[in-house]
């Protein structure tokens, strides 16, 4: 029996940056089921009660996704236009969304699964507990990281074109921007980069 109820899975804790566990049970394993409860023992008393369900609840959703319910599906689509939009008039390919939940953030948060052409995702996360542009900051920068996994540097810095590096999202004024890391100038709102074709607009 493996820790994750396949022949040779692995189960696996990261619990912060001091503490992590791993457990590789392998098949066959005639201890295998007792190594798991003993793991999960260690776990739940590490970081208590809550964590330790939540974290069981993500297992079993990586398994078996959530869809998303239409009010949840909605409040996705609507704080991802921005960024979505960004991505296709600068001539970024935007990911696959899938409205679907694999991790269990509790009331915090509205998960789901972006994909890419060849079919690796990972997981997003809409906040729930900060400003609205935080909010849009937080998905701007973590479909920039989505970018970054496709090898592609975007949004490219329109303020040095060639220099090879790209604009960074920020908030100012409770505003969703991004700006030049060079020089710290703000290019944009996220949501209003200029086409590929066009000029670029700065945010007073």
């Amino acid at each position: 029996m493996s820790a994750d109820g396949q022949d040779g899975g692995i189960e696996s804790l990261e619990s912060g940056p001091y503490h992590s566990e791993m457990i590789i049970i392998r098949k066959g394993d005639p201890d295998g089921e007792e190594k798991l409860r003993a793991f999960h023992e260690r776990m739940r008393a590490r970081i208590g009660d809550e964590a330790f369900e939540q974290h069981m609840r993500t297992r079993e959703l990586m398994k078996h996704p959530r869809e998303l319910t239409h009010d949840q599906k909605t409040r996705l689509r609507d704080a991802l236009a921005p960024v979505m939009r960004d991505l296709k008039v600068t001539g970024q390919a935007p990911p696959l969304i899938r409205e679907e939940s694999r991790e269990d953030l509790g009331d915090d948060a509205i998960c789901a699964w972006i994909e890419g052409p060849d079919g690796t995702g990972q997981g997003i996360r809409m906040w729930l507990n900060g400003s609205a542009g935080y909010q849009l900051y937080s998905l701007a920068e973590q479909l920039q990281e989505w970018t970054a996994d496709q090898w592609t540097t975007w949004p490219p810095c329109p303020i040095h074109p060639g220099a090879g590096h790209r604009l960074e999202p920020e908030i100012r004024d409770d505003e969703a921007v991004w700006l030049c890391p060079r020089d710290g100038e703000t290019v944009a709102a996220v949501g209003s980069l200029p086409s590929s074709r066009g000029r670029r607009r700065k945010v007073r």
